[in-house]
């Protein structure tokens, strides 16, 4: 990991700060009109956030998904993650978070945030496992802490693979919303190929994404709702309330209230 770790220090040394430049002014975008390259090949996945949607502060993002050549998602460490600008707070919103999933998520826990700094680079590096490794899509997923704070997110950005360009332009602004329907318009997505089987496979994954996130959300509501419940409800009112309806009381209908 120390090795990975001065890599990534070693490319992000090599980004020059005029790459900036064209953020200095957050109302104006330059995005170059460049084709996407087909299935780049590397390891060293780079994220430069040059500009936000407008706050002052901070900049962030929820996530970063990569398929390979074969429509397979390649499974991304925490640990072979880095950025070159601290996570605020300190101790937490560390770059690690953008590949831990669900992505469409509206909790800052899980993201990346770090100060914003106007005119300079805000770098997330990834480090794929294999050298080499062919990309037939890229999604970038952006900060999505609801409606207030979407403007944390990135909009000017640049993507590069070890020393080839990718994409210089400007990322969609997040809904504030985690639903199926707003999922799309919460991640950018950068197509590398034009193999119909490969974006078949992908698009398979990104639908069984769509259900699984969707029934983890209802999980995480309804056991909120339950401990709101416990924590508001008298000492004894939860047995006698079930005791009046039709349902028995069992331990599958009672709440668990510790």
């Amino acid at each position: 990991c120390v090795g990975l770790r001065d890599a990534a220090a070693a490319v992000e040394a090599e980004i020059s700060t005029s790459d900036a430049a064209a953020g200095d002014d957050d109302d104006v975008v330059e995005e170059e009109v460049q084709p996407l390259p087909v299935l780049p090949a590397g390891r060293m996945l780079l994220i430069n956030c040059l500009t936000n949607w407008g706050d002052p502060h901070f900049v962030g993002l929820a996530g970063i998904d990569v398929f390979d050549a074969n429509g397979d998602r390649v499974e991304l460490r925490p640990d072979h993650v880095f950025s070159n600008v601290d996570p605020a707070p300190a101790g937490s919103n560390d770059a690690q978070n953008v590949v831990l999933r669900p992505f469409n998520t509206t909790d800052d826990s899980r993201m990346w945030l770090a100060p914003y700094t106007k005119g300079q680079n805000h770098v997330v590096v990834v480090v794929l496992p294999h050298d080499g490794t062919r990309l037939s899509l890229i999604r970038v997923w952006n900060y999505n802490n609801g409606r207030v704070h979407t403007n944390r997110g990135a909009r000017l950005v640049e993507i590069t693979l070890d020393d080839q360009h990718v994409f210089r332009g400007e990322i969609a602004q997040a809904t504030g919303e985690a639903t199926p329907q707003s999922a799309p318009a919460n991640a950018e997505t950068f197509i590398l190929t034009d193999d119909e089987a490969v974006l078949t496979a992908v698009a398979a994954t990104l639908d069984a994404d769509v259900v699984g996130d969707a029934a983890t959300a209802a999980n995480a509501r309804a056991q909120d709702n339950e401990r709101s419940l416990c924590e508001s409800a008298p000492s004894g009112f939860l047995s006698v309330t079930h005791a009046t309806v039709d349902t028995p009381t069992t331990a599958a209908n009672v709440p668990e209230c510790r």
